[in-house]
């Protein structure tokens, strides 16, 4: 589990005011352990009132609408925690020895507050539990005790509060035994439970367990699944060894369900994660629980956005919190609620042309009449011709059970994305079809990791038409319903990014990102415009940040709240006047959008405005309450992006979900015919799969194991393409994938090939790309070197951390370059050096094709080398880093996904 610094707040125990406020009552929810109770892992470093936030940083994020009051947000996330099966939550609670402080308790403290006269309890999860100063730990914990868990709604188990832990292997036995003893001795006993588990990377063994015996009153597993080197632990193995080292010591035991990391690669952390595997992972976890039993059962997690989120999602709808009721039912014993089959579908939302995209189904146990149903359906091309059948497969109504589709994409990248159509139906009479979200085609890379997890009953059988125009910075956006249903939100997309709602405000909107160093105040009036709102990550409105319409003003921001987000409206010629620590700059709206941002200096400091990639209110708007007819929407954004691709998404007064065609303004017309890899796995089915080697996620091992190049049509919407100039920082010129901005501006200096900025690289600074923003394949790469002279070996400029087959680039001393396609297992490192060589000390023009077969190379406008490869492509974890050890400048990266000869 990973927690940002900056998203910490150092609330010791809230003060005396909140502790008076819960110490109404001493230990009233006392349970037992022979009580089943299901508990979610709650990380509080994701702010319920602050849903939209989340949109800035996540593809996927919670979709509800907040009500923007602490107290009400968090009943909100209980009653859909209830409607899971949950009966409480373990909030995670940051010790930190070194810096003295005990993060999150002042929003356990909230929770509680919020929970109070109700049934749902709030527990704490010791997070630190390696923290060395065993003094300073148990004085932090005897507080809680004192402060928190007086609370009607804390867990209590005879007499004793609970507490479970996050990591606990990282303190010894003895080292857990001390704990208890200087507790005890204190005049406190806790029930304590401990997260057995010997790190993902590990196998888990009955050597490391059973020492643990006497340190914890209950056992589980936070995470599911070790390994060690190339060999796979599955949790079917690793479970039942905590499970009986927990018999055998007499303890309790608490299972846990676990779909799998994500990572959050938009945000540039987490890519060595596991993402997701369909339902795979998490019913292995529920069918392994099935055979172990506990007493309680765990849910990992509910709500961490960058790793296991379990929450009601934009891409997962309520499949979550009906796959949990039915897994927590069937623990609890309960009976089926559904009266008619529940059959829900996972895949990925993006996919490498050329991979195979699978489709699974899962059903849960219903009080259906039939004991099973047919699942099948077809997918259907943009324009909605049908391009492939979804053959029958049959799935029980009386239990759960699975089935998949494999299906080849690379005859239908034609197309910008496919959509899936599915049928179920029963001997009775039972029948519903639903067109289910599409699958977006990239070639390149995945830029999106989320997969769907749809249940079709949530999908609505209307139809929408969009179009989408754009002239400059200014996109105008027309939606035609026909549909008799009540509409209460229709948000356009592009790229799956949320970047307007239609019909909730007039006029010519724009949504700014204001990002500010060492800046502790500022105010941003405005003229030829008015400002709608403001948002500031964990900062309520108050006398220290206050929006007018003419007026932004801010001051006393804590570190970790981050960027800013603005929404204004441009009457036509929008001017902001920004004063920060002494300077005052005027700054047309215009001129932001076009450059894509600018930086303003100032003395100490710095800031950063530009254009949002979002609509940064996208889950505060007030409903819509339409029924037909076309909806409006222009906002002021970057400059068209010929791969951008743009929908809608409609959501209606009775919960359903139906969506636009997709609309691609700005790509030719024609598809282009490239070659392309067939090789038929994908991020789940791997053999070497990210993160973890040997875990395979499809039910049926593919047919065509050999990876094969053939030419197929692909759409030009589908091709990926990065640039950076570094004319104005970090920007992405022809993509979505912006560079941090602080941390790296040192590297900008004067003087790059035409004049502007560049990059200079001293030999021990590098520089990481955002993930997932390097071609796996086919490949143009073309960018500048000027490389200092005195080299003594080799310089590497373009390398890979993890594994992809990308391609690299370094640098020898004699001037030549080392052009490789790298691999790990699936791909053979292969390539060559160039016959030219760069000049030292100069500017010199490099441009690299791959097009599945063939690599090569020029130098200065001349050919430098080239070599026939074997065709493949590997698909998991990787980074790409500029530099490392380089001395000398770089400038104007490009990187697109297909091999081409244009300048």
């Amino acid at each position: 589990m990973v927690v940002s610094f900056k998203r910490m707040m150092n609330i010791t125990l809230l003060g005396a005011i909140s502790a008076v406020t819960i110490c109404s009552a001493a230990y009233a929810m006392n349970i037992g352990t022979n009580e089943k109770r299901v508990w979610c892992h709650y990380v509080a470093w994701h702010f319920a009132t602050d849903v939209s936030y989340s949109a800035i940083t996540h593809y996927d994020f919670a979709w509800r609408y907040p009500v923007k009051n602490e107290a009400g947000d968090y009943r909100d996330e209980m009653s859909n925690a209830v409607r899971s099966g949950i009966d409480g939550f373990f909030v995670d609670v940051v010790m930190n020895a070194d810096s003295k402080s005990v993060a999150f308790t002042g929003q356990t403290i909230a929770m509680l507050n919020a929970y109070e006269g109700t049934p749902f309890m709030v527990g704490i999860c010791l997070d630190g539990a390696g923290t060395k100063d065993t003094e300073w730990y148990v004085k932090k914990i005897t507080e809680m005790i004192t402060n928190i868990c007086t609370h009607p709604n804390y867990p209590v188990i005879d007499g004793k509060p609970v507490f479970i832990t996050y990591g606990s292997m990282g303190r010894t036995p003895d080292g857990w035994r001390d704990v208890r003893r200087r507790l005890k001795e204190t005049g406190y006993e806790i029930f304590l439970i401990g997260d057995i588990g010997a790190g993902y990377d590990k196998k888990m063994s009955a050597e490391k367990v059973t020492p643990y015996n006497a340190c914890f009153d209950m056992f589980y597993s936070f995470g599911s699944f070790h390994r060690n080197d190339s060999v796979f632990q599955p949790v079917a193995e690793s479970a039942p060894i905590v499970c009986k080292a927990a018999r055998d010591g007499g303890r309790s035991y608490m299972p846990c369900l676990w779909p799998g990391y994500l990572g959050g690669w938009l945000g540039g952390r987490n890519d060595y994660y596991q993402p997701y595997r369909g339902f795979d992972q998490l019913f292995e976890n529920f069918d392994t629980m099935r055979k172990t039993g506990g007493e309680w059962l765990h849910i990992t997690t509910w709500n961490d956005l960058e790793e296991t989120p379990m929450y009601p999602m934009l891409f997962t709808f309520h499949a979550n919190t009906e796959l949990l009721k039915a897994f927590t039912g069937y623990f609890k014993g309960a009976a089926p609620e559904a009266d008619v089959p529940r059959v829900y579908f996972a895949y990925h939302r993006e996919e490498i042309i050329g991979t195979l995209l699978r489709i699974e189904a899962m059903s849960i146990p219903t009080r259906a009449v039939s004991a099973a149903a047919t699942v099948s359906g077809y997918l259907s091309d943009n324009d909605g011709k049908k391009c492939c059948e979804l053959a029958p497969k049959s799935v029980s109504t009386k239990d759960f059970s699975r089935a998949e589709w494999q299906i080849p994409t690379a005859d239908y990248c034609y197309s910008p994305c496919v959509v899936p159509t599915v049928r179920i139906e029963t001997k009775d009479g039972y029948l519903i079809e639903r067109k289910l979200p599409a699958v977006f085609l990239k070639s390149g890379w995945i830029q999106n990791q989320v997969t769907v997890r749809v249940p079709p009953h949530e999908m609505a059988t209307n139809e929408a038409r969009l179009l989408v125009q754009q002239q400059g910075t200014m996109i105008t956006a027309r939606l035609s319903l026909g549909t008799d249903v009540s509409v209460t939100h229709a948000t356009l997309w592009r790229n799956d990014r949320p970047i307007g709602e239609f019909g909730t405000n007039d006029g010519w909107l724009a949504y700014l990102e204001i990002r500010r160093k060492n800046v502790p105040k500022f105010t941003a009036a405005i003229s030829g415009g008015t400002f709608i709102d403001a948002n500031q990550f964990g900062q309520a409105k108050s006398e220290s940040f206050k929006v007018s319409p003419q007026e932004l003003f801010i001051e006393k921001t804590p570190s970790w709240s981050g960027v800013m987000m603005a929404a204004l409206r441009n009457d036509g010629n929008a001017v902001l006047t920004v004063k920060a620590s002494g300077t005052e700059t005027n700054l047309s709206l215009n001129d932001i959008c076009a450059h894509q941002g600018t930086y303003i200096d100032v003395k100490g400091g710095s800031l950063h405005i530009k254009p949002s990639e979002i609509d940064c209110f996208i889950m505060d708007h007030s409903p819509l309450n339409v029924r037909s007819g076309t909806l409006s929407l222009t906002l002021d954004s970057r400059p068209a992006h010929e791969n951008d691709i743009f929908y809608a998404r409609i959501e209606t007064s009775t919960g359903t979900v139906f969506y636009s065609s997709a609309a691609t303004p700005f790509a030719a017309s024609q598809p282009r015919s490239i070659p392309v890899t067939e090789a038929f796995f994908n991020l789940e089915t791997l053999a070497e799969a990210p993160g973890i080697p040997l875990l395979s996620g499809f039910l049926e091992t593919p047919a065509q194991q050999t990876p094969v190049v053939r030419k197929v049509s692909v759409h030009p919407a589908n091709f990926l393409a990065g640039r950076w100039t570094f004319e104005n920082g970090f920007i992405d010129t022809l993509g979505e994938r912006d560079l941090p901005v602080w941390e790296n501006r040192s590297f900008l200096t004067s003087g790059g090939h035409d004049g502007g900025t560049s990059m200079t690289f001293t030999g021990t600074n590098s520089l990481k790309l955002r993930l997932r923003s390097w071609p796996l394949g086919a490949c143009t790469i073309d960018l500048y070197l000027k490389p200092k002279a005195g080299r003594s070996g080799t310089q590497s400029i373009i390398k890979r951390g993890g594994g992809s087959s990308a391609v690299t680039l370094s640098l020898l001393p004699d001037g030549t370059l080392n052009v490789m396609r790298e691999g790990k297992r699936a791909v053979v490192s292969d390539g060559f050096m160039t016959t030219e060589k760069l000049v030292d000390d100069s500017w010199n023009r490099v441009r690299i094709t791959f097009d599945e077969t063939a690599l090569s190379a020029r130098i200065n406008g001349k050919p430098a080398g080239s070599k026939t490869l074997q065709p493949g492509r590997e698909h998991f974890n990787c980074t790409i880093v500029l530099g490392g050890n380089y001395t000398g400048a770089l400038d104007d990266l490009a990187v697109f996904s297909v091999a081409d000869d244009r300048n």
